[in-house]
């Protein structure tokens, strides 16, 4: 398993035909006109490209970065833009191994969990700090299909049990970090 690259050497966003062998990270970046023209044809593609062989499963666990580009002057977090919410709730049902290959990042793993459940309500703690407010039974819910996603995906590649193992850990832990109960750590 690759260790996280925090500076990706491939940006998908223009369809991709082959991965170069030099290349040890991912970033998906996702344009304000796919969003706001529900299109996610081209990043389900580009992603497909990811799990289609053992090889690229092996290669590119926890390695996938998602993007949002026309955002930045929007105050709203991604998770609280509908357009983005869809998007992703698009793009999940279509691919939904990111318990394989997102990268542990809480912050990456914050934003597709957030926009994947039910809004969450913001709230802002006694310290000023601000969190969102979750169901957890959904949360349970959609950590369950994205194992059981997961799990698929590995059982298709006859994935090693220990690499198995390695990713699932390292994606709990980034999802724990995202999901504490100290506010400080969302």
């Amino acid at each position: 398993m690759n260790t996280f690259q925090p500076i990706p050497n491939l940006y998908l966003g223009s369809g991709l035909d082959a991965i170069p062998a030099d290349v040890g990270g991912i970033c998906v970046v996702v344009s304000r006109d796919e969003v706001d023209n529900p299109r996610v044809g081209r990043s389900v593609d580009d992603l497909m490209h990811l799990c289609g062989t053992r090889e690229n499963t092996e290669r590119f666990a926890s390695s996938v970065l998602l993007v949002f580009d026309g955002y930045n002057d929007d105050p709203r977090a991604i998770h609280e833009i509908p357009e983005c919410r869809q998007y992703l709730a698009q793009l999940h049902a279509q691919w939904p191994y990111w318990m394989h290959f997102l990268a542990p990042i809480p912050d990456q793993w914050s934003m597709l969990l957030l926009s994947l459940l039910p809004q969450a309500q913001r709230i802002t703690m006694p310290n000023g700090a601000v969190a969102s407010q979750y169901d957890e039974q959904h949360m349970r819910e959609l950590l369950l299909h994205l194992t059981s996603a997961m799990n698929n995906l590995h059982k298709q590649h006859g994935i090693e049990r220990a690499q198995a193992k390695q990713v699932f850990d390292d994606a709990i832990a980034a999802i724990d970090q995202c999901t504490a109960p100290n506010p400080a750590k969302r």
